[in-house]
C-alpha cells in the first residue's frame, strides 16, 4: 500500500505545483500556465512545437495481450483473462515466442520483483509492452534485490507501473556492453519509491523517453551513462540524497524539460567522473575533445527546497540551463569543475575543458546568500573554462529576508541584462502572477518554444518556466 499512498502524494504535488494536464483538444494548453491559452494545434492535426513531441510508439496498439495476475486461473496458465500468468518472468518469456507487437499485462496487485528480460526486441512498427493498469488499482513491483532490468532491448515500452524497495536499480536499462544493442526505449508512468540507490538506472541506450514518472527517497533519480538521445519530461524526484538527474560517460544530446526536482543533493549534474568502460562511444587514447556529458538543454523545470547544487558541469560542454524557477535553500546555484583534463585510467584520453553553458532566462529566488557560481580545479590544476560559459537575462532575488540580490560571478563573466531587485512573482503553486519582475522580461531562446505546462510563449518571453497567469 505504501507505493499507492507515495504516488497519490506525489502525484498532487506535480498537479499543485506544476499544473502538468492533458491539452484539450484542439489547443497547446498544458495547464494554469497563462501565456497564449489559445494556441490553436496545427490544421493538419500535427503537435504544435511548444510542447514535448509524441515518441514512436503514439498510437500503435499491440497485436496481442498476455495477462498476469496474483491470482491463478483455473487451468494451466496461457496468458489469457481466465488463465493468466502469475509469474512476469514466464509471461515475457511467452511474449518473446509470441513475437514483437507482445503486450504483458499485469493486473493490479502486489508482485515480487527481481527480473532480468535479455533481447527483448520490438520493432518500431510493433514494440513490445510491459505494463500495469492505466487506470483502477495499480501494479506494486516489491523486492528487497534488484526491480526491473532490462538487457539489450530495443523498441520496448513500460509503463502505468509502481516499485519499491529495491536495494539495487528499480528500472535498470542497458547494452550489456554491446555498444548499439539497446535502444529506443520508452519509460512511461512508472513511480519508484524508497531504493537505496537509483530509482532510473540508463546506461548505453540510444533513443530513450522517460515520462510522466517520479522518483522519491532514493539515491538518484535518474542516471544516464552514455546515453545518446533522451528527452526526460514531466517527471518528479523528491528526496534524492545524491542527486535528481546525473548524466555522465560521454551522454550527448539530451533535454530534461517540464519537471520539478525537489530536496536533493545535485539537482542536475550534468558529467562526473565516470570509468573508462562506461562511456559510449568507446574513448580511445591518444585523443582530445572528450566529455563526460555534451549538448544537454535543461528548460522550464522547478527546482525546490534544500538543494546542494542546483547545476552541475563536471567536464560537460555546450549545454543550456534555460527558463527554470531555482527556489529554496539553496547552496550552489551553478558549479563548474573540472574533474580531470586526461582520463586517469586511460592515459591520453583527453578532455575539453568543462564550460560552455548558457544560463539564460532563469529565475533565482532563494534563502540566504548562496554562491551564485562555484568554480572548482581538478586535483592536477587543470581549470574549466570559466570565460566559455554565460549568464543573460537571469532574476536574483533573496526571498528570505526579501531583498535585492546582486550575486558575484567569476571574472570575466559578467550578466547581460540581469534583473536584481524585484520578486520574480512565481507563487509557491508555480503560478506566475502579475507585477512579478519576470514578466515579459526574458529574451527568445531558441531551443525553449513552449512553457511548463506546453503553452507557447510570446516574444518578449517571460523569465522561468511559465507566462503569466490571469487567474492572480
Amino acid at each position: 500500500m505504501r507505493c499507492v499512498v507515495r504516488r497519490s502524494l506525489i502525484l498532487s504535488l506535480v498537479l499543485a505545483a506544476c499544473q502538468f494536464s492533458a491539452p484539450a483538444a484542439g489547443t497547446t494548453d498544458g495547464g494554469g500556465d497563462g501565456g497564449d491559452d489559445d494556441a490553436p494545434a496545427d490544421p493538419d492535426g500535427a503537435p504544435v512545437p511548444c510542447d514535448v513531441a509524441p515518441t514512436w510508439e503514439a498510437g500503435l496498439q499491440p497485436a496481442r495481450t498476455l495477462h498476469v495476475s496474483t491470482v491463478p486461473g483455473p487451468a494451466a496458465p496461457d496468458g489469457s483473462p481466465q488463465n493468466p500468468y502469475t509469474s512476469i518472468s514466464a509471461a515475457v518469456d511467452a511474449a518473446k515466442t509470441a513475437g514483437p507487437g507482445t503486450r504483458v499485462l499485469l493486473d493490479g496487485g502486489t508482485y515480487s520483483v527481481g527480473v532480468t528480460f535479455s533481447d527483448l526486441r520490438g520493432t518500431a512498427a510493433a514494440p513490445f509492452w510491459l505494463e500495469g493498469p492505466a487506470t483502477g488499482p495499480r501494479a506494486q513491483l516489491v523486492g528487497a534485490g534488484a526491480g526491473i532490468h532490462l538487457l539489450r532491448p530495443a523498441y520496448v515500452v513500460l509503463r502505468h507501473l509502481d516499485l519499491a524497495s529495491t536495494a539495487q536499480a528499480s528500472v535498470n536499462v542497458d547494452d550489456g556492453g554491446v555498444g548499439g544493442s539497446a535502444h529506443h526505449v520508452v519509460i512511461d508512468d512508472v513511480t519508484v519509491a524508497s531504493t537505496a540507490v537509483t530509482a532510473f538506472q540508463i546506461t548505453g541506450v540510444t533513443d530513450v523517453t522517460l515520462r510522466g514518472s517520479t522518483a522519491s527517497s532514493c539515491n538518484r533519480g535518474v542516471m544516464l551513462v552514455g546515453v545518446q538521445r533522451a528527452t526526460i519530461s514531466r517527471i518528479l524526484t523528491a528526496a534524492t540524497t545524491f542527486a535528481s538527474v546525473a548524466i555522465a560517460g560521454g551522454s550527448r544530446d539530451i533535454e530534461v524539460r517540464q519537471s520539478r526536482f525537489e530536496n536533493t543533493g545535485f539537482g542536475i549534474r550534468i558529467g562526473g567522473i565516470s570509468d573508462a568502460n562506461e562511456f559510449r562511444p568507446p574513448l580511445a587514447a591518444p585523443s582530445t575533445g572528450n566529455f563526460e556529458a555534451a549538448d544537454v538543454r535543461v528548460f522550464d523545470n522547478v527546482f525546490a527546497g534544500d538543494i546542494m547544487d542546483a547545476i552541475a558541469c563536471l567536464n560537460c560542454t555546450r549545454s543550456l540551463v534555460a527558463h527554470n524557477e531555482i527556489r529554496g535553500v539553496i547552496r550552489s546555484v551553478f558549479r563548474l569543475e573540472q574533474t580531470y583534463a586526461v582520463h586517469p585510467m586511460l592515459s591520453g584520453a583527453a578532455f575539453a575543458a568543462a564550460g560552455a553553458v548558457r544560463w539564460i532566462d532563469n529565475a533565482v529566488e532563494v534563502a540566504g546568500n548562496p554562491v551564485a557560481m562555484t568554480v572548482a580545479s581538478s586535483p592536477l590544476g587543470d581549470a574549466p573554462a570559466v570565460a566559455s560559459c554565460a549568464f543573460s537575462h537571469n532574476l536574483w532575488y533573496r526571498r528570505s529576508p526579501p531583498t535585492s540580490w546582486r550575486p558575484s560571478l567569476p571574472a570575466p563573466l559578467t550578466e547581460t541584462a540581469g534583473i536584481y531587485d524585484h520578486a520574480s512573482g512565481y507563487e509557491d503553486t508555480g503560478r506566475l502572477c502579475a507585477g512579478g519582475g519576470a514578466i515579459g522580461a526574458g529574451v527568445v531562446v531558441p531551443e525553449v518554444a513552449g512553457t511548463l505546462g506546453g503553452v507557447c510563449r510570446p516574444a518578449p518571453p517571460s523569465i522561468g518556466p511559465s507566462e503569466r497567469d490571469p487567474g492572480c
